[in-house]
């Protein structure tokens, strides 16, 4: 069950090495996610903000969270990891929406940086986390592919249009 918690809270809730999924709405009425977990005496919350804008800050009590069930060495090394993926990575995970293969490499250095166009955004960068580590989350090939949803067609649509409309209009010469 999810559930809301001030930062004391968390920190009686997680357990030593405890890891956790946190999940808030967004100011664009969608949701974002990010992990929260135990280092050292703090929780903290690992979550890719943006575009090159990777974050490790304490929880706010907008999020609701719900703890993994993972072995507590297994936590641990989760734990260790992130702080080696936020030391070689702070400001150099590209946003992107597609997700395919690996992400991070075993030091937990970003290791497609030189592909255009590929990046995380903040669900697939858990994804990436977990798979680098060869812990795992989700049965993706369980799930069924498909295009664009309506609503990203839509948006990127008007996107196009968007960036049509602020183009600068020819000169027009010849006229007072």
């Amino acid at each position: 069950m999810l559930r809301a918690s001030t930062e004391a809270e968390f920190a009686g809730a997680l357990p030593r090495w405890g890891t956790g999924i946190a999940l808030t709405l967004n100011r664009v009425d969608g949701t974002h996610v990010g992990i929260i977990y135990r280092y050292g005496g703090s929780v903290l919350l690992c979550h890719l903000a943006g575009p090159f804008d990777l974050r490790n800050e304490p929880p706010s009590p907008r999020y609701f969270w719900e703890k993994l069930s993972l072995r507590e060495r297994r936590s641990q090394i989760l734990a260790s990891y992130i702080r080696l993926i936020l030391k070689y990575n702070g400001s150099a995970v590209p946003y992107g929406f597609g997700y395919d293969g690996t992400y991070f490499d075993e030091n937990g250095r970003f290791s497609r940086a030189k592909e255009p166009g590929v990046g995380l955004n903040c669900a697939t960068f858990i994804m990436a986390l977990y798979q680098s580590l060869k812990i795992p989350l989700l049965k993706e090939d369980t799930w069924t592919k498909r295009g664009m949803s309506r609503a990203l067609l839509k948006f990127a649509r008007q996107a196009s249009l968007v960036e049509q409309a602020m183009r600068p209009w020819p000169a027009v010469q010849g006229r007072g």
